[in-house]
C-alpha cells in the first residue's frame, strides 16, 4: 500500500484498519501509563515482603542447623534403660525391673549369663526374654514374667534364674540390640 506523506493512504486505494483501535490502547501500553492505585502497590508489597522474610527465616534455620551439626553421620538413637534389683527368692533369684526406657519388647531384649571364669553358661547366650517362658524352663531354668498385659518390658516385670543351675557369683548381662542395659552378679 502506498502512504502519501501525511500517513494517509492515496486515493483510490483501501484504508486497513490498525491491529489496535485508535482509542484503545494495548494492555501492556495502558498499564505503563496508568500505574495501579495505591491499594494495588500496597497489597504487593505486602506479599513481596512476606515472601522475603518466610525466605530469611528458612535461611536462618537452615543455618542454625547445619551448625548444630545437621548434615552428620551421627544417628541418635532414644535412650534406652533398664535397671534389675536382684534378690533370692525360694530356690530362684528373682531379677526385678524397677525402671525401664524406651520401647522395648521382649523379643529385642537378651540376656546372657556367664559362669565364674567369664564363660557364656550354656544355653544361656544370648536368649531373647520372650523365649524364657514357663514352657522353655526345663531348657534354660530361667523365666520372664509380665507383672502387666504390655507388648514392653516394663516396671514390675522380672525374670526368675534358678540359683542351682546358676549360682551366686555368676554374672548376668541384658542387652538391647548392641546396648548394654544391665549387668551384675547374683548374690
Amino acid at each position: 500500500m502506498d502512504i502519501d506523506s501525511g500517513g494517509q493512504p492515496r486515493k483510490g486505494q483501501q484504508q486497513i484498519p490498525p491491529s489496535w483501535p485508535e482509542w484503545q490502547t494495548p494492555p501492556l501500553r495502558q498499564a505503563m501509563q496508568h500505574p495501579e492505585s495505591s491499594s494495588e502497590r500496597s497489597v504487593i508489597y505486602i506479599v513481596v515482603a512476606i515472601a522475603v522474610a518466610i525466605c530469611v527465616v528458612s535461611a536462618v534455620t537452615f543455618m542454625m542447623w547445619m551448625m548444630a551439626g545437621g548434615l552428620t553421620d551421627d544417628v541418635v538413637y532414644p535412650s534406652h534403660e533398664l535397671n534389675l534389683s536382684v534378690a533370692r527368692v525360694g530356690g530362684n533369684f528373682s531379677m526385678f525391673v524397677g525402671h525401664a526406657l524406651g520401647d522395648m519388647r521382649p523379643s529385642e531384649v537378651y540376656m546372657t549369663i556367664l559362669d565364674h571364669n567369664g564363660e557364656v553358661k550354656s544355653p544361656m547366650s544370648s536368649v531373647p526374654l520372650d523365649e524364657l517362658t514357663p514352657s522353655n524352663w526345663s531348657t534354660y531354668k530361667a523365666e520372664f514374667q509380665k507383672l502387666y498385659p504390655s507388648i514392653y518390658v516394663g516396671v514390675g516385670d522380672a525374670i526368675m534364674v534358678n540359683n542351682t543351675v546358676y549360682p551366686s557369683g555368676y554374672r548376668y548381662e541384658v542387652r538391647f540390640a548392641a546396648m548394654n542395659l544391665a549387668t551384675g552378679y547374683f548374690p
